[in-house]
């Protein structure tokens, strides 16, 4: 009745949490869309993200939109990005020039100044949701999926919109002719957010707690070992309890549709999830032995 759709992605020969982070710029393909969101399998959505997609259609977010994390510029759990023709193409290309610069480099494999085929050189930088600035390809998984999509609005597509904790920076080219990316607009998250409310509660310690507003406070991400299948269920999981903690929150929400669709789960006879098979990151050891097994 929904309407869902769904496509198997196919498996790769040397499948590890490198490749399957890699996977997620699949959407590039979409180009019978505008816009395209991406949520990673660990955010869970607490309202409607449609604003968003309307602020960046209409001007005033750019074409890609991403969220600046603690550890890194460009938060790989949930962005927006514009599919253009060959855009997909083009990401290959992209992460084939990069392994093959990593085969000529000794371990790790990996160009902390070129990073994706872009050296920052200042007045340029990136910087964290914490306020860190820097311009080496040096943060938390620049070297893979998150390295790669903040190469790709910034360097790239030339127009990115980047969330921090209280401004959204722009990023673009100043003139048709220009060709170097700058920081276009500074503005400030309140008022690019004055029509967006909500009372939701914010979550200490987690990216969202960074700033109790839109959009930070509409979704959970469950990085690492927060996962609240990798648990046991709060015992308690009524509605003045749903909120406790996002852990609360996954489970009632789980808990509903259980009820509603009459799945059959037991939540007193669960068996937490061990570590997931591939990992919890993609390890920059672990994407030096991808980049040098291919090299052999």
């Amino acid at each position: 009745d929904m309407n869902i759709q769904y496509q198997y992605i196919p498996k790769q020969k040397d499948e590890g949490f490198y490749r399957v982070t890699l996977e997620k710029f699949r959407i590039l393909t979409l180009t019978q869309y505008e816009r395209v969101m991406f949520l990673d399998g660990d955010v869970m959505a607490r309202g409607n993200l449609d604003y968003l997609f309307e602020l960046s259609t209409r001007g005033v977010l750019k074409e890609n939109v991403v969220m600046a994390g603690r550890e890194e510029p460009a938060n790989a759990g949930l962005f927006i990005l514009a599919p253009h023709e060959g855009g997909y193409e083009r990401i290959q290309e992209l992460i084939r020039e990069k392994e093959e610069r990593g085969r000529a480099l000794p371990y790790p494999h990996w160009d902390e100044d070129i990073g994706w085929g872009h050296k920052i050189e200042d007045p340029d930088w990136h910087e964290l949701i914490t306020g860190a600035k820097g311009t080496k390809w040096d943060f938390y998984c620049s070297y893979s999926d998150q390295g790669l999509l903040y190469h790709w609005i910034k360097y790239e597509r030339k127009s990115a919109s980047i969330f921090m904790s209280k401004r959204v920076h722009n990023w673009g080219v100043d003139s048709e002719e220009g060709t170097d990316v700058v920081l276009q607009e500074n503005l400030l998250l309140s008022r690019v957010m004055r029509k967006v409310v909500n009372d939701r509660k914010c979550y200490k310690g987690s990216m969202q707690g960074a700033q109790c507003r839109p959009p930070f406070n509409d979704f959970i991400h469950f990085t690492g070992t927060s996962k609240p299948w990798m648990r046991k269920p709060p015992v308690d999981l009524s509605d003045a309890m749903s909120e406790e903690s996002p852990m609360h929150y996954w489970y009632y929400i789980l808990s509903k549709v259980n009820q509603d669709l009459k799945m059959g789960l037991a939540f007193e006879n669960w068996v937490p999830l061990q570590r997931p098979k591939l990992g919890l990151f993609p390890s920059i050891a672990k994407v030096a032995n991808v980049v040098k097994s291919r090299k052999q």
